[in-house]
């Protein structure tokens, strides 16, 4: 059993996000994609899982930490909750 988490953030899912994820320490390319949820398969492969979401030409940061104890949002973002899905 590897298990999955499901990130989910409020939005409007006609517009676009990007997206780029931190598995450990390692970043994804970031990705452009028009839904308001992600999930990361097989999240207890990792120590920590993050996911930064952006609007398309915005620098802002809205990132949340993953690490199977307890998650974390950053205070400027619009990212609410994971939850782990086995």
């Amino acid at each position: 059993m590897n298990g999955d988490v499901l990130f989910l953030w409020n939005g409007d899912i006609a517009q676009e996000y990007d997206i780029q994820i931190t598995r450990d320490k390692t970043l994804s390319d970031w990705d452009r994609q028009t839904v308001t949820q992600y999930t990361v398969e097989d999240a207890l492969l990792y120590d920590s899982i993050g996911i930064d979401v952006r609007l398309p030409g915005d620098s802002s940061n809205n990132k949340m930490m993953y690490s199977g104890k307890h998650s974390m949002v950053s205070r400027n973002s619009n990212i609410y909750r994971s939850k782990t899905i086995c």
